[in-house]
């Protein structure tokens, strides 16, 4: 399918169609990827194009072995790029190019379903892929694999590459709204505004660009072709390290990285780190090309100050078919007064018009549609995008539907809103979505400044309307980001999403329980007034509209558990965050039984930032270190194997071998039933304690397809009284389903270990405290897990987070199981890594190594 051709295509006589030429514009002669990079090969053979943590590659060995995959690829029929972040995709990707047929990409993590309709949708037959994704997926009959990390590389250079300037080189995400969910760009797209851009920055083969960014869209394309084309190389990061910034600030002073190549959301998390850490540089960086999203001046700002004031710092906007990218913009000193970078100017000839509805070319300052297309014929596409041309033949981009609503009956762009905030000089950066019939505003401040909703509000006040202003603003620690690291709008608009307050709960088995006593809920409110810092709150006030925070909100269902004696859920009260929610509890706690009175003690705040929480562990908080001099009675030494408990550890990379089933077997004989011999009673007995001997917690375990010998993919029962593995569904819970912390270890296990509570097997003996027995009992089992493990030559991951309701369908839960903890598990890979060691390694970084 032509993704192109569904797009609303224009035919514009020359009179109404301006060949843009702005100062500066550059275009080379028309050529295709493939032959700048043999070009590139024969001039800079030696030099390095790829450096990666499994394999390095010289500008001659990347053609060479992309060669050899290319010589078997149905050219020019479009190739399926399935890898993971690694060396592997930039050859991929090159091979395409050598062979003259465009590439998409099939991620990993997607059902079979996806992989296949993509691959029916665009006609292909050859997938590129790694060794161990090729064992785990299954592939339409008659289709190609080809596994990259096994091909033989040619002994000599192509004489030419495949392919034609005009002809399509790469499908990527549509991001401008042509039609479809792919763009379609040529060779010529590709080659033009990258030659463009390279010869502005003045990149050679001296440069050296870190690839953050996942292979799909304009952004992940771009970091790859940008240092190929212009003859520098590439660094790739481990996958676990792509949303790192301390592993990307090490990896820019170790391979000596000059260019930054992401979206502005990955960005923020560079600036914050830089600046956080002061004395930490990247000394060599030069230049940061930022697209994807708006640049907001208030980052380029910022991450100069992280860098030096002589970055140079450029947004690029992408062009779908007329381009990778269309426009650039290099941010100016006086660019913090606009809140936003403008889109620029057109690069490698490309063009970009704004035209009003009969298409007639809109006036300076008129706002109209863009509409964008490659040099040379009269063909434009409409995009989504509403701009304006301004003084210079410089465009702004003021927005698309989605930015445009209806507040208080006026009409409001929220990238204006985004865009005043973004001039405040304590504001890292901005996100306004609509929320009903209102706005909210998202806020992150800088790193090391205090910033308040009220001064905020109190910025826009001089800068428009108060009609237009957020009706919410919250700040936020960190703004959630989409697969391609630009801060996603969507989940900011569910977040937003207007709720209704619930009545107060009242439990069914207390119909005469009534309302909270008054004088709790004045005492609710007192105290909510006094952690938002307002004079006074009312039950049903929204919090929210007080300039309430999430880390208030968590602080004040703290509080009123110290305090009040109420146990709130926190996940509730951030939903329907008001007083009377959180009286609510109060019955629920008072049938829950009494406790011992807490003493009135004040908590610290939560630390979520990951190298801050690392540097905590370090000072290990729950040892006594008063006592270490204290006198005291010194014990013998134990007679057992000390090396045997150091070598229990956790694992969170796994080799990509299947594991012998006989391994799982004996790890998991570590949970059968053992009658008469514990206790000596005879009663059915397992090797770890449980309340009552009732063992309520279940072993359920998911293996994906080809990574346990003799198992199916699926998802499993534990029997523990016959010792075998009962199927109860056909499918594996998907990646997305973990903590994107833990998704590498994930992708890479072999198996995954699911501990749940079936409440009904508890809970008439025990009543409101089986829970807590379960979450003993879980806690049994995982140290006899992992202590058996060692002995099985098998690795486990312990994680926390996780999607319960997509694994409980997987494992057929009902609605009175709870999965309370997971365990991901396989043969440990050679260069794994602990947690403990990735955090130790990250404080490191920032504090300078102890």
């Amino acid at each position: 399918m032509d993704v192109v051709r569904s797009a609303a295509e224009i035919m514009l006589p020359e009179a109404r169609n301006p060949q843009t030429g702005f100062p500066g514009q550059v275009r080379g002669p028309a050529t295709t990827v493939g032959e700048l990079l043999l070009a590139a090969a024969r001039e800079h053979g030696d030099r390095p194009a790829v450096i990666a943590a499994r394999r390095d590659l010289t500008h001659r060995e990347l053609v060479l072995t992309a060669s050899a995959l290319a010589s078997q690829i149905a050219a020019p029929a479009p190739v399926g790029i399935c890898v993971e972040p690694g060396w592997e995709q930039v050859v991929a990707v090159a091979a395409a190019a050598m062979a003259g047929s465009p590439w998409f990409v099939l991620d990993p993590s997607a059902p079979r379903s996806a992989h296949w309709h993509r691959l029916a949708e665009l006609g292909s037959t050859t997938v590129l892929t790694q060794s161990w994704l090729a064992t785990r997926t299954e592939w339409p009959e008659g289709t190609a694999v080809l596994e990259i990390d096994r091909v033989i590389p040619v002994t000599e250079l192509p004489a030419r590459a495949g392919g034609r300037p005009e002809s399509p080189a790469c499908f990527i995400a549509d991001e401008v709204g042509v039609g479809g969910d792919l763009a379609t760009v040529s060779h010529d797209g590709v080659v033009a505004p990258l030659l463009d851009l390279g010869r502005r920055l003045e990149l050679g083969a001296d440069d050296r660009l870190l690839a953050v960014s996942l292979l799909g869209d304009a952004l992940g394309a771009s970091q790859l072709y940008l240092p190929l084309l212009t003859g520098g190389a590439v660094v790739v990061p481990d996958d676990i390290d792509l949303r790192t910034p301390a592993a990307w600030v090490e990896l820019m002073r170790a391979h000596h990285v000059t260019v930054w190549h992401a979206a502005p959301g990955l960005t923020a998390l560079l600036a914050e780190h830089l600046v956080q850490r002061g004395d930490d540089r990247p000394d060599g960086l030069r230049a940061a090309v930022l697209g994807g999203e708006p640049v907001q001046a208030a980052l380029v700002r910022w991450l100069r100050r992280g860098v030096g004031t002589d970055l140079t710092v450029v947004g690029v906007e992408g062009g779908g078919p007329a381009g990778l990218w269309i426009t650039w913009q290099a941010a100016g000193e006086s660019d913090g007064r606009q809140g936003v970078l403008p889109a620029g100017t057109t690069l490698g000839e490309g063009r970009a018009v704004v035209l009003g509805e009969t298409l007639d070319v809109c006036p300076t300052w008129v706002p109209g549609r863009l509409h964008v297309g490659p040099h040379g014929d009269g063909t434009l596409v409409a995009t989504r995008w509403t701009a304006r041309q301004v003084t210079g033949g410089v465009l702004e981009i003021l927005g698309d539907d989605s930015t445009r609503v209806t507040v208080s009956g006026h009409a409001l762009n929220l990238r204006e809103v985004e865009s005043a905030i973004a001039t405040h000089e304590d504001v890292l950066a901005a996100a306004v979505v609509p929320a009903g019939d209102n706005t909210t505003a998202y806020v992150k401040a800088a790193p090391g400044r205090t910033l308040t909703g009220a001064a905020v509000l109190d910025h826009l006040r001089g800068r428009m309307s108060p009609y237009l202003l957020p009706g919410r603003l919250e700040l936020v620690g960190a703004f959630p980001l989409d697969r391609w690291g630009r801060i996603d709008r969507q989940v900011l608009a569910r977040q937003a999403a207007p709720a209704e307050i619930p009545p107060a709960r009242v439990a069914p088995t207390s119909p005469a329980r009534g309302a909270p006593p008054a004088d709790l809920v004045r005492q609710a409110c007192a105290l909510a007034a006094r952690i938002l810092g307002v004079a006074d709150v009312e039950p049903d006030l929204n919090l929210l509209d007080v300039g309430a925070s999430s880390v208030q909100l968590v602080q004040l269902a703290v509080q009123a558990e110290a305090e009040l004696g109420i146990q709130a859920d926190v996940e509730e009260l951030l939903r329907f965050p008001s007083v009377g929610v959180l009286v609510s509890f109060a019955a629920d706690t008072a049938d829950a039984g009494s406790t011992p009175d807490e003493p009135d003690r004040e908590r610290p705040e939560l630390i979520v930032d990951p190298v801050a929480r690392s540097v905590f562990t370090d000072n290990r908080p729950g040892l006594r270190q008063d006592m270490d001099e204290a006198p005291g009675v010194a014990l013998p030494d134990p007679t057992g194997d000390p090396a045997a408990l150091a070598r229990r550890r956790t694992r969170r990379r796994f080799a990509r071998t299947p594991v012998p089933v006989e391994r799982l077997a004996e790890l998991l004989g570590c949970l059968r039933r053992v009658d008469g011999l514990i206790g000596g009673t005879g009663a059915p007995r397992h090797a770890y304690p449980s309340a009552g001997s009732l063992y309520p917690v279940r072993v359920y375990l998911t293996v994906p397809e080809g990574r346990v010998e003799g198992v199916e993919q699926g998802a499993y029962y534990y029997h523990p009284d016959d010792h075998r593995l009962v199927r109860v569904g056909p499918s594996v819970p998907p990646e997305a389903a973990h903590a994107w912390v833990n998704r590498e270890a994930a992708r890479s296990s072999a198996f995954a270990l699911y501990l749940v509570a079936h409440l009904p097997a508890i809970e008439p003996l025990y009543g409101a405290r089986a829970r807590d027995y379960c979450l003993f009992e879980a806690g049994a089992i995982t140290q006899l897990l992992m202590g058996v493990a060692v002995g099985a030559d098998l690795g486990l991951c312990p994680v926390g987070e996780l999607d319960g309701g997509s694994v409980g369908g997987s494992l057929g839960l009902g609605a009175s199981d709870e999965i309370v903890h997971t365990l991901l598990g396989g043969t440990p890979a050679e260069d794994d890594e602990s947690q403990a060691g990735m955090l130790g390694r990250l404080a490191g970084l920032r504090g300078g190594g102890r």
